[in-house]
């Protein structure tokens, strides 16, 4: 897919940056003893076998002898660094990231020369951390205004389904646990005019295709295949006879609320720009982690230099595991640009 301007742009301002952190950390090991000294900023760190308070060496190593025990304490250890092996990606990136410039993990990856697999963890975890420090100032909103740029599928994506299915299984879910009068499938908001017609054309009693047909003012081809695509979102039932009638959903108000739906999405509609020019699209399950991203691209006055950094190095140890099994809620949670 052709990279957009916006995009080209970051990229090289990104490879600008990236010379002159290699210019002041020169090597590897300078990336680490960037990343050690935001760790030292702590008080003291606890040994796990005698539970005694050791204050942090000044100098640059990454384990210290408890002055207790004499167990062995990793400073590292359960911090966002735990078991790190390259600190210049993690670096690079949140230096990238303080200074409002993104850049789609495969272009990282080359820049870095590391696997797309380690640019994309690095994403999540940075990720998570931010979206924690949403508290003020942050709009929420259901994840369903996001529909646009859910292209890519997941491990939550239901086996030998479209992207978007994701986001109908979870607000389904979310249904049947609120038990909302007002909701409204959400399926309605991606029917085109044919679809729509034929929808409203069709209620709980069967119809056969030539009652439709006669309704709907459509021919013989558009309206098989439009049926076929109701069908296939679920939204319709072919019943005996080849007759046809709507799936038991709430739509009784939907098709109205739907342009409702497109004012109210206009809140989000910055950030689905961000994502089409940056990213292209994205799965549903990290969608929460790529409002954070968003934030962090325009807000020059809460991330500065090293303010992602700090938070990072402060913030508990993100496991594998943890980055996994994360998916973003059915409301989402971000600060509008």
């Amino acid at each position: 897919m052709a990279i957009t301007d916006r995009a080209k742009a970051a990229n090289s301002k990104a490879i600008l940056v990236l010379r002159n952190l290699d210019e002041e950390f020169v090597s590897e090991n300078g990336y680490k003893n960037a990343a050690m000294q935001d760790l030292r900023k702590r008080d003291s760190i606890v040994c796990k076998k005698c539970n005694l308070d050791n204050e942090i060496p000044s100098f640059d190593v990454r384990s210290m002898q408890c002055r207790g025990c004499k167990w062995i304490i990793w400073i590292t250890a359960d911090t966002f660094y735990h078991r790190v092996r390259l600190f210049r990606p993690r670096v690079v990136i949140m230096r990238w990231l303080e200074m409002g410039i993104i850049v789609s993990a495969n272009q990282a990856a080359k820049l870095l020369t590391v696997s797309n697999d380690t640019v994309n963890l690095i994403y999540k975890q940075v990720g998570i951390v931010v979206s924690k420090l949403m508290l003020d100032n942050t709009v929420e909103e259901p994840s369903f205004y996001c529909l646009d740029i859910m292209d890519r599928r997941s491990t939550e994506t239901p086996a030998r389904e479209p992207a978007v299915a994701e986001e109908f299984e979870i607000q389904a879910t979310a249904k049947e646990t609120t038990d909302s009068s007002n909701d409204f499938d959400i399926r309605i908001t991606l029917l085109n005019e044919n679809e729509q017609s034929i929808f409203e054309v069709l209620d709980d009693k069967e119809k056969s295709f030539d009652q439709i047909s006669e309704q709907s003012q459509l021919d013989s081809s558009v309206l098989s295949s439009t049926l076929m695509s109701l069908e296939l979102y679920g939204l319709i039932k072919t019943a005996a006879g080849g007759r046809f009638t709507r799936n038991d959903v709430q739509t009784a108000t939907a098709l109205k609320d739907k342009t409702e739906l497109k004012n109210q999405k206009t809140l989000v509609t910055t950030f689905i720009y961000f994502i089409k020019d940056y990213f292209q699209g994205i799965s549903r399950k990290y969608l929460q982690l790529y409002f954070s991203l968003h934030w962090l691209s325009f807000d020059r006055q809460r991330w500065k230099i090293n303010s992602l950094r700090n938070a990072c190095a402060s913030h508990p140890h993100i496991s594998y595991d943890e980055t996994l099994t994360y998916v973003t809620s059915p409301i989402v949670r971000f600060v509008p640009g």
